[in-house]
């Protein structure tokens, strides 16, 4: 191995988490590379990030190991999987916790810092750093290509107000809309951003030149009244097509390509939902009509046309009721399935909750008047509780979920009655335990809720019937 091949490798990154009274749940995250310094030394760089600081550091490393891999002697891998080498890592990640402390002024204990090392991935799977980006280039050629044209208003949609996309998520359906894949679904715990995310995509897409319509799903919602039904007149019988059917031939007439947005789509019956299987096939993508009576054409061409579906994930059973039922295996064969989850990083948790406040009408009148209003809210705390109840480390998970809005309403009304002393507890029950109807689940969540942000909550609230 060449040295300039020695400098690019990947090394896992390392998560700090600083255990300390006035800073409980603080964490960062330290990333590595090998550097080699005027004198010919290696040394393993590290750089940790918390709070908007950084602090650098580096340790020197053996150089016969270093010998060994530009010798081939020894592979990359083999090094980094060392338990010498994790040694490094984590000694350098403890440095740089205790600098960063100390640069703020609090001196912490060695046993005070946690520090998890991530999973070591092989050199050849890795991203390498010149890796042209192909996704990219995709998304550059496929709206190159795709005509401009005037969308009706009624297959525009608008997306939700301050909403804030998983990045990852927002390439991962662009990507399957551009190929052309016809359904995708976008599955996760309740509230955490599926509808908002399809209306969110729907709208860029309109500004792309595809239609948008949305179908928000109910077990009443009969197929026939998507795809076909009879009906008759002073001629006779015929077939009466569906919404469905007339978008389909509509957009095509357009030139259209169309997005069809099932809300909900656990919702529909089943004989509903096998009306589509035909349609999420990749092949011969066209609705036959079944009656010869029909006054149109006997197929219906769907290959313009593709569904994006919500729903609730396939494997947690508290989801399904006599109306919401899990995906069939027919269905998930033809599905791309993306996940809508809860997000992890502080930073982005405290946009979401600021994005949800700041939209309530109460919130425009006060900060009229109040101009410190944003700095009165306990952001931190927000973030503190959401991630303490959403929590599914080492698979504990609370067994409710207990999405954005009800955390950031609860947020809300601390605000309001910050003049009485029980605010806390008076908004973490209205908006969060009083939802939840299972007793146990309740002490759970105060339990949690006492360790991540050390508010007592009283036991006639969790003992009472809701």
């Amino acid at each position: 191995m060449k040295e300039e091949e020695l400098l690019q490798i990947v090394i896992p990154e390392a998560q700090v988490k600083v255990n300390f009274p006035n800073t409980s749940g603080m964490t960062g995250k330290v990333s590595y590379a090998l550097k080699k310094d005027t004198q010919g030394l290696w040394h393993l760089a590290g750089e940790l990030v918390m709070d908007n600081d950084i602090i650098k550091d580096k340790v020197l490393i053996e150089s016969e190991e270093i010998m060994d891999i530009l010798q081939d002697a020894l592979s990359v891998d083999q090094y980094c999987q060392d338990e010498d080498f994790q040694k490094h890592q984590r000694e350098l990640a403890l440095r740089l916790a205790l600098q960063m402390w100390g640069k703020k002024g609090i001196h912490l204990k060695s046993n005070s810092v946690e520090i998890e090392l991530e999973p070591y991935i092989l050199q050849q799977h890795t991203v390498s750093k010149n890796e042209a980006n192909l996704l990219k280039l995709l998304f550059e050629e496929v709206q190159k290509k795709i005509r401009k044209v005037k969308i009706p208003d009624y297959l525009k949609v608008k997306a939700h107000e301050n909403f804030i996309p998983d990045k990852l998520l927002l390439e991962s359906l662009l990507q399957r809309i551009y190929e052309n894949v016809p359904a995708i679904a976008i599955l996760g715990p309740t509230g955490s951003g599926k509808s908002a995310m399809a209306w969110y995509v729907g709208a860029r897409l309109n500004q792309e030149g595809f239609g948008i319509y949305t179908i928000d799903g109910h077990a009443r919602l009969e197929g026939d009244r998507l795809f076909e039904r009879d009906d008759f007149d002073q001629k006779g019988t015929f077939i009466l097509e569906g919404i469905l059917l007339r978008l389909a031939r509509e957009t095509k007439r357009l030139r259209i390509r169309l997005l069809v947005i099932l809300e909900e789509y656990n919702a529909f019956s089943d004989e509903t939902r096998r009306e589509f299987y035909r349609l999420f096939s990749d092949e011969n993508r066209v609705y036959q009509i079944q009656s010869s009576k029909s006054r149109e054409s006997q197929e219906i061409d769907f290959s313009h046309v593709q569904f994006l579906l919500t729903g609730n994930p396939l494997s947690s059973d508290r989801y399904l009721t006599d109306d919401l039922r899990r995906l069939s295996n027919a269905e998930t064969r033809r599905l791309v399935i993306l996940y809508q989850d809860y997000a992890q990083e502080p930073a982005t948790v405290q946009k979401i909750l600021q994005a949800i406040v700041s939209k309530k009408e109460a919130y425009e009148k006060l900060k009229a008047k109040v101009s410190d209003l944003d700095k009165r809210i306990n952001w931190k705390l927000g973030v503190d509780i959401f991630k303490a109840l959403n929590s599914r480390k080492d698979g504990d998970s609370l067994g409710f979920d207990v999405g954005y809005s009800a955390v950031a309403d609860m947020l809300w009304t601390a605000t309001l009655r910050a003049h009485q002393s029980k605010r806390f507890e008076i908004a973490i029950t209205e908006h969060i335990l009083n939802g939840i109807p299972d007793v146990n689940i309740r002490q759970l969540a105060v339990d949690r809720i006492r360790q991540a942000a050390n508010i007592a909550i009283s036991g006639e609230v969790i003992t009472r019937d809701t």
